[in-house]
């Protein structure tokens, strides 16, 4: 039957649920009729809101009824049934069928919810004094009990038999019992991850050269033969040469460039008189290969005009990099003009240094304070100056960079580095790439990108060591390849120990603060990396030891060790996107204190 205003009615309602309408069914049927009439379709509504939901079910089967249709609204669940056949009277039984199978239902879910969210347990990284009773005293490597965190800053947990808060980055979670959140698995990584590409993984062809390579030099062959194809990228020079005039700040330039200080062992030496008197090769710590040339100013009694471009040999170097500390000079006019027309191919770049002087000496003057704008337009105006100077001597369209070499964080620094990786040779692009230390983002962007690509040759190199380990006696070849390989993620990309403690003397904080305060997580993969990895390891021991298996299990090596790599290596990128918005908050509040 049909209301008057368009709803459906049953034959059990007194009412419309719609408008409230008097039902003439209900007095003159028999509501609790099971059969007798083949069109009959007894309805059961246990869900007061059911008519907002009813076109929202999921399918099940009970009894003898054929079709059941259950639509949960707001926790609740609505229920119809139609007769297989409306005299079949196992259709009368359906009711309480229907009921204790939705009670069924209910207590289920309610138990998943409760299995999903089984009690943390965590360990302390930082100790921690409460300064109120309701928070908990913590120690270093102390467990809490039923972490529940609260907000992103507090947690509630249980230590000693005692209820409190505690600081929710001072602990890191050990049993991770939340099924939608298994951080110590691989089920995070989708099918369309980067590494999981076929042609990623080993060939046939590859594996039988492998196992004749072990057969006939031995393991430690192997391995040093696979561990030197991840490092193919140091077998190109490249070659840098950094020119100008006495007291230019070339040799700054060229320990900045280095990630030295003035006073660091193998830094260039540093001066307010002509320290170079003749060309000096300085090679970077993370790259042999990568060579910065230190050569004598042009104009200098043992370097004239006119045997200079003979003598410095600029064809050999990859990159020119002319430095000034004011404007530029007729000599390195002179110099630049030269370069350029002998040679047409040479890439040229001018770097104006102390530009922080400049700033400091404009601000002495000024009564007022600068603002930020009257900073950006003050350096604009010294690039600009630079510019027309240089183009006054037919140097068109320039490449100039506004630089302060004891702070590469400041002014242009990153510009310079990210275009260094732009213009190099495509064949000598790792090679730079890897070697810089220079965090500019178009830098990190493409450090980024060369590691992700080293995951296919690294994940090959830890696969042969895990199938020739004791895997019975729990003997895992591969975990000092992939430590290794973290540790070179963390120096890359300037999270490393070594990195992190410059930022402290910087910033005048110290290393445990700033993993504190950034919560960094890699350095604790690292303390308890074998735990960490085991807890990654689903593949299990086997005694078979016929070829084509271990062809199989390799590859099962390859992609287990590939998808390791790949979260770890997504956590280190994560850890330095934190670390460059903490730095330029630290460097505010240091220019503010200033």
């Amino acid at each position: 039957m049909i209301c008057k205003c368009g709803q459906r009615l049953m034959r059990h309602e007194p009412t419309c649920l719609n408008c409230g309408e008097h039902n003439s069914w209900f007095e003159t049927e028999d509501q609790g009729a099971t059969g007798g009439v083949e069109e009959q379709i007894p309805t059961f509504r246990i869900n007061d809101r059911a008519a907002e939901s009813r076109d929202s079910y999921f399918q099940g089967a009970y009894a003898g009824i054929t079709e059941s249709q259950y639509a949960l609204t707001s926790g609740k669940c609505q229920t119809r049934y139609r007769s297989a056949n409306p005299q079949d009277t196992r259709a009368s039984k359906g009711i309480t069928g229907i009921h204790s199978q939705m009670a069924a239902l209910r207590v289920n879910e309610e138990f998943k919810q409760d299995a999903s969210v089984k009690k943390k347990h965590a360990r302390v990284l930082y100790s921690y004094e409460p300064t109120s009773d309701e928070q908990l005293k913590l120690q270093v490597d102390d467990i809490v009990d039923d972490v529940q965190q609260i907000n992103s800053e507090w947690s509630e947990a249980t230590l000693n038999d005692k209820r409190g808060y505690i600081p929710s980055n001072y602990v890191e979670i050990i049993d991770e019992g939340e099924t939608s959140d298994s951080s110590d698995d691989l089920s995070d990584f989708k099918v369309d991850s980067e590494f999981s590409q076929e042609d990623d993984i080993i060939t046939q062809d590859e594996f039988w050269k492998y196992v004749s390579v072990l057969q006939q030099s031995g393991f430690l062959a192997l391995m040093t033969e696979l561990e030197r194809t991840n490092t193919e990228w140091k077998d190109f020079k490249i070659k840098i040469a950094i020119t100008g005039e006495s007291g230019a700040g070339k040799s700054t330039l060229i320990n900045a460039l280095r990630n030295l200080k003035d006073d660091d062992n193998g830094a260039a030496q540093v001066g307010c008189v002509e320290t170079t008197i003749e060309p000096t090769r300085y090679q970077h710590p993370n790259n042999r290969n990568l060579e910065l040339w230190d050569l004598p100013g042009v104009g200098t009694p043992n370097f004239p005009q006119t045997t200079y471009l003979k003598k410095a040999n600029f064809q050999q170097y990859d990159f020119i990099i002319l430095v000034s500390s004011s404007r530029f000079t007729d000599n390195d006019n002179w110099l630049a003009k030269s370069i350029a027309g002998q040679y047409p191919t040479a890439t040229l770049f001018f770097v104006r240094t102390k530009v922080d002087c400049d700033l400091s000496n404009i601000k002495q003057g000024k009564r007022n304070s600068m603002t930020e704008e009257d900073i950006q337009n003050t350096l604009l105006k010294i690039k600009e100056d630079c510019r027309k100077n240089l183009q006054n001597s037919e140097i068109g369209n320039p490449h100039i960079f506004m630089v302060n070499s004891h702070n590469v964080n400041a002014f242009e620094f990153g510009k310079l580095s990210g275009m260094l990786v732009e213009k190099v040779k495509s064949e000598k692009q790792a090679a730079l790439v890897l070697s810089l230390s220079v965090l500019s983002n178009t830098v990190v962007d493409e450090k980024v990108k060369q590691l992700k690509q080293r995951i296919n040759k690294t994940s090959k190199y830890a696969a042969m060591a895990a199938v020739n380990s004791d895997r019975e006696n729990n003997e895992k070849k591969e975990i000092g390849i992939l430590q290794k390989e973290l540790v070179f993620y963390q120096c890359q990309l300037g999270i490393d120990r070594k990195s992190l403690d410059i930022l402290a003397i910087k910033f005048k904080l110290d290393f445990e603060e700033i993993c504190r305060q950034l919560n960094f997580r890699s350095h604790r993969i690292l303390q308890r990396f074998e735990i960490y990895y085991g807890n990654h390891d689903k593949i299990k021991p086997s005694k078979k030891k016929f070829i084509e298996f271990l062809f199989f299990r390799t590859k099962k090596f390859q992609k287990q060790c590939g998808r390791f790599l790949e979260k770890v290596l997504n956590i280190c990128i994560q850890e330095n996107h934190s670390l460059h918005s903490k730095i330029a908050m630290w460097s505010t509040e240091q220019s503010d204190y200033a």
